[in-house]
């Protein structure tokens, strides 16, 4: 049940890694299309907010997808979800095997980043 997760977490973060001073490092998507040139011209601003609602949705369904929900639910299974996966994948309950008390870190470490989103997001949770 750990390593199904995990891969989902992986799929998720798959182009994305982390250099040595902690930054994040986006590469190439080897299956993507060819991105057009781009021009010294300043989008208009519409545009802008258009890319920025898209960078929001995908952030969403990767935090959905993070707490096993479908995109759009409430905040209160929100909370639930996070509680309860929380729970299963919590570093403590697998303090005698080291191996799976690091992927439950890893776990616990998207389930934080999740809840704080959808925290941030709306702020009443």
């Amino acid at each position: 049940m750990i390593f199904i997760r995990l891969q989902k977490i992986i799929r998720a973060n798959l182009h994305t890694r982390i250099s040595g001073s902690g930054e994040r490092i986006t590469t190439e998507n080897p299956h993507a299309e060819a991105k057009p040139e781009q021009s010294d011209e300043v989008p208009p601003a519409s545009d802008f907010h258009q890319k920025e609602r898209r960078y929001e949705n995908e952030m969403d369904l990767k935090y959905y997808s993070n707490l096993e929900l479908p995109p759009g639910s409430s905040p209160e299974e929100i909370k639930r979800s996070y509680r309860q996966l929380l729970k299963r994948y919590h570093p403590d309950r697998f303090h005698l095997q080291p191996d799976q008390r690091a992927l439950a870190e890893e776990i616990t470490a998207g389930l934080n980043e999740a809840w704080a989103w959808f925290r941030n997001k709306h702020k009443k949770i």
